[in-house]
């Protein structure tokens, strides 16, 4: 992943001049002011954003909610689409206290978009105390269908005026069952954002989203391959219900590589299940890498079909040379080192 993919407008990415523009500001400005990497390209992003006066910004937080960089804005909806066991040494070991944390984006006088979590009641009442204008809740507030053809439909029982709004034979770019509901919560909040768009403009908008390294398809050299950024057990259950769904009658050899803070050993074992060869990359980022010996102590003695790799390149030489799908998972960090692998493969 390449720093300007972390910031773009109209699906422009930002520009090297305007990186080094605003840095040279932050640095001048924060010089006695320690600012962590995401705190700085946070930072940045507000800067670049306010120069270009732009209409609307759709804000990622970076890990939880209550105390991320991001969340220094007043924003207009706030938007929860899962709550899953990740990130657990800094959001709490339940899911309730990772609930409690990504709560903390809920703000006074916003809207609250809520997708089905295994803690929506709980995340109801933050909202309500948070004085949230009105929180709409996917299953009760609306809902989306899909469709034998794969289409979509999203229905929304009660807009912010009262009304009853269908979209119908929506179609989707990304791949993977969890991105219907991410889309239907995206068309929630482009409602209420009052924006009078039609079925021919939403599905338009989400027909040409285009998100690298989420479940990304590339066809290379007539190999299929996938490059895939999950890095919890959610969205590798996520990308494994795609690949069954889709090439269930394929052989599917699965890359994956994982951070030692990461539950590595459950995900293991669950690609696994689906793999007709795994390999295994050994991470070398600071403080959290994993090494071969890490990998041997946690996979089955008796897998003949896993192989647990030197390095990024020789588990990228060997996967190549396989015919059938191919996936590459586990980590942003992988997608990076996949990528420039890619690049020189064509």
């Amino acid at each position: 992943m390449y720093y300007h993919e972390r910031i773009k407008i109209n699906d422009e990415f930002i520009s090297d001049e305007k990186i080094a523009q605003y840095s040279d500001t932050i640095f001048k400005k924060c010089r006695d002011i320690p600012l962590t990497f995401f705190e700085f390209t946070t930072l940045l992003c507000f800067m670049h954003f306010v120069e270009e006066k732009i209409e609307f910004a759709v804000i990622e937080t970076g890990l939880g909610g209550r105390f991320d960089a991001t969340n220094v804005i007043k924003p207009e909806i706030c938007i929860i689409t899962s709550i899953a066991m990740d990130h657990m040494e800094y959001l709490g070991s339940s899911l309730e206290d990772i609930a409690k944390e990504k709560a903390g984006i809920l703000k006074n006088g916003a809207y609250a978009v809520i997708s089905h979590t295994p803690c929506d009641d709980f995340l109801i009442k933050a909202a309500n105390n948070a004085g949230i204008k009105k929180t709409f809740v996917m299953g009760s507030d609306f809902e989306y269908y899909v469709n034998k053809d794969k289409s979509f439909d999203v229905h929304i029982r009660s807009d912010r005026n009262g009304e009853k709004i269908e979209y119908k034979n929506l179609k989707k770019s990304l791949n993977g069952q969890h991105q219907y509901k991410n889309a239907a919560c995206a068309a929630m909040a482009f409602n209420l954002l009052n924006i009078h768009g039609t079925e021919k403009t939403i599905n338009n908008a989400l027909e040409n989203v285009s998100w690298r390294g989420r479940l990304e398809k590339i066809n290379i050299k007539d190999k299929t391959v996938y490059l895939d950024v999950s890095h919890n057990i959610e969205g590798i259950f996520a990308t494994i219900k795609f690949l069954l769904e889709y090439h269930k009658n394929e052989a599917i050899h699965i890359t994956c590589g994982f951070m030692k803070d990461k539950d590595y050993d459950n995900m293991i074992n669950a690609l696994h299940k689906v793999a007709d060869k795994m390999f295994l990359i050994p991470t070398v980022v600071e403080g959290r890498q994993i090494t071969r010996q890490d990998y041997m102590d946690v996979i089955d003695p008796t897998w003949k079909n896993v192989c647990v790799c030197e390095d990024y390149k020789d588990a990228f030489n060997k996967t190549m040379k396989e015919n059938g799908v191919i996936v590459f998972t586990g980590s942003i960090f992988n997608f990076e080192e996949i990528s420039k692998l890619l690049e020189e493969y064509r």
